[in-house]
Protein backbone atom coordinates (compact mmCIF):
# COMPACT_ATOMS: atom_id res chain seq x y z
CA UNK A 1 0.00 0.00 0.00
CA UNK A 2 1.37 3.37 -0.95
CA UNK A 3 1.95 6.17 1.53
CA UNK A 4 -0.68 8.30 -0.21
CA UNK A 5 -3.28 5.55 0.36
CA UNK A 6 -2.46 5.43 4.07
CA UNK A 7 -2.54 9.21 4.41
CA UNK A 8 -5.88 9.31 2.62
CA UNK A 9 -7.36 6.64 4.89
CA UNK A 10 -6.07 8.41 8.00
CA UNK A 11 -7.49 11.72 6.81
CA UNK A 12 -10.86 10.14 5.95
CA UNK A 13 -11.09 8.70 9.46
CA UNK A 14 -9.78 11.66 11.45
CA UNK A 15 -11.70 14.44 9.70
CA UNK A 16 -15.09 13.19 10.99
CA UNK A 17 -13.68 12.86 14.53
CA UNK A 18 -12.33 16.39 14.51
CA UNK A 19 -15.44 17.76 12.82
CA UNK A 20 -17.54 16.30 15.63
CA UNK A 21 -15.26 17.89 18.24
CA UNK A 22 -15.41 21.30 16.55
CA UNK A 23 -19.20 21.15 16.24
CA UNK A 24 -19.55 20.05 19.88
CA UNK A 25 -17.30 22.90 21.03
CA UNK A 26 -19.14 25.42 18.88
CA UNK A 27 -22.30 24.44 20.73
CA UNK A 28 -20.55 25.27 24.03
CA UNK A 29 -18.88 28.57 23.18
CA UNK A 30 -17.70 30.36 26.28
CA UNK A 31 -14.66 31.92 27.89
CA UNK A 32 -13.83 28.97 30.14
CA UNK A 33 -13.57 25.50 28.71
CA UNK A 34 -15.75 23.19 30.77
CA UNK A 35 -14.34 19.82 31.81
CA UNK A 36 -16.44 18.05 29.16
CA UNK A 37 -14.88 20.16 26.41
CA UNK A 38 -11.37 19.30 27.54
CA UNK A 39 -12.33 15.62 27.75
CA UNK A 40 -13.69 15.71 24.20
CA UNK A 41 -10.50 17.28 22.88
CA UNK A 42 -8.29 14.79 24.72
CA UNK A 43 -10.39 11.90 23.41
CA UNK A 44 -10.08 13.15 19.83
CA UNK A 45 -6.30 13.63 20.15
CA UNK A 46 -5.77 10.17 21.67
CA UNK A 47 -8.05 8.46 19.13
CA UNK A 48 -6.34 10.30 16.27
CA UNK A 49 -2.87 9.37 17.47
CA UNK A 50 -3.82 5.74 18.07
CA UNK A 51 -5.43 5.31 14.66
CA UNK A 52 -2.66 7.07 12.74
CA UNK A 53 0.03 5.16 14.64
CA UNK A 54 -1.51 1.76 13.98
CA UNK A 55 -2.13 2.57 10.30
CA UNK A 56 1.51 3.55 9.83
CA UNK A 57 2.80 0.53 11.78
CA UNK A 58 0.71 -1.92 9.79
CA UNK A 59 2.56 -0.98 6.61
CA UNK A 60 5.64 -2.71 8.05
CA UNK A 61 3.94 -5.13 10.44
CA UNK A 62 0.59 -6.23 8.97
CA UNK A 63 -0.26 -8.24 12.10
CA UNK A 64 -0.83 -5.05 14.13
CA UNK A 65 -3.91 -4.33 12.04
CA UNK A 66 -5.83 -6.43 14.56
CA UNK A 67 -5.54 -3.38 16.85
CA UNK A 68 -8.06 -1.67 14.56
CA UNK A 69 -10.54 -4.50 14.93
CA UNK A 70 -9.79 -6.45 11.75
CA UNK A 71 -6.68 -8.04 10.28
CA UNK A 72 -7.76 -7.23 6.74
CA UNK A 73 -6.33 -3.95 5.49
CA UNK A 74 -8.62 -1.81 3.33
CA UNK A 75 -8.26 -2.17 -0.41
CA UNK A 76 -8.53 0.88 -2.62
CA UNK A 77 -9.57 0.61 -6.24
CA UNK A 78 -7.88 2.87 -8.73
CA UNK A 79 -10.27 5.56 -9.88
CA UNK A 80 -10.25 6.01 -13.62
CA UNK A 81 -11.64 9.31 -14.77
CA UNK A 82 -13.10 9.48 -18.22
CA UNK A 83 -12.82 12.74 -20.09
Amino acid sequence: METTDILASIKRTLVPIWTAVVVAQAARIGIDLPGDAVSDIILAVVASGYYAGVRVLETRFPQVSVLLGDRQMPFYYEVVQED
